[in-house]
């Protein structure tokens, strides 16, 4: 059963996992790309794609929708440098739930469409990018002080500007043929929903 925020989720955090989600969806916007069949080694069915590609981010999505809500409930009242240690558990967790995304993107394949290698390499390659920042980010929260009672709040724009870039670079990979097959895709349905 998919986990929601809870009542407790703080708007930035909310912020976060909708940022997180619009990453599938944006590559799967409706741009002006083209349905036919590329017929590229290594392509697969559009709709095999999309359930791979939509469940590996609904599950990521959901993982992390988790962990924040788990580090939010800790994070409450907790001393600083409980607090630090809580933040780098939770960022080691979502570059472990990014690895893990990608390793499915990867196997993914690509879709059997015009531009499908071309849009399922750089799907790959900007998710390559959020892990990257996202390791950046627990870089910078590792040396966070832990004198300020504040710690929690004070990590979260560390965490945001690590994730507000991702999704951008993904307006060039919007597909109709890809649009109108995750229509009939659960997967792609949940996380529009």
């Amino acid at each position: 059963m998919r986990r929601r925020l809870t009542r407790t989720t703080s708007p930035a955090t909310l912020a976060l996992a909708l940022a997180l989600a619009s990453i599938a969806l944006a590559g799967c916007g409706g741009g002006s790309g083209k349905g036919s069949s590329s017929g590229a080694p290594g392509s697969v069915p559009v709709s095999t794609y999309l359930q791979s590609m939509c469940t590996a981010f609904d599950t990521w999505v959901t993982h992390v929708v988790d962990h924040t809500n788990s580090l939010s409930a800790q994070a409450h009242g907790a001393a600083p440098s409980a607090g630090k240690q809580l933040l780098l558990t939770f960022m080691a967790d979502v570059i472990g739930d990014t690895d893990t995304a990608l390793a499915a993107l990867r196997a993914a394949g690509a879709p059997n469409i015009s531009d499908g290698e071309r849009i399922a390499s750089e799907l790959t390659a900007e998710m390559s990018q959020a892990r990257t920042a996202l390791a950046t980010a627990r870089y910078r929260a590792q040396s966070l002080p832990t004198g300020d009672t504040n710690i929690y709040s004070a990590s979260l724009p560390v965490i945001q500007n690590a994730l507000s870039s991702i999704g951008k670079g993904l307006r060039p990979l919007q597909s109709t043929a890809l649009v109108s097959a995750a229509a009939g895709v659960p997967a792609c349905q949940r996380l529009s929903g």
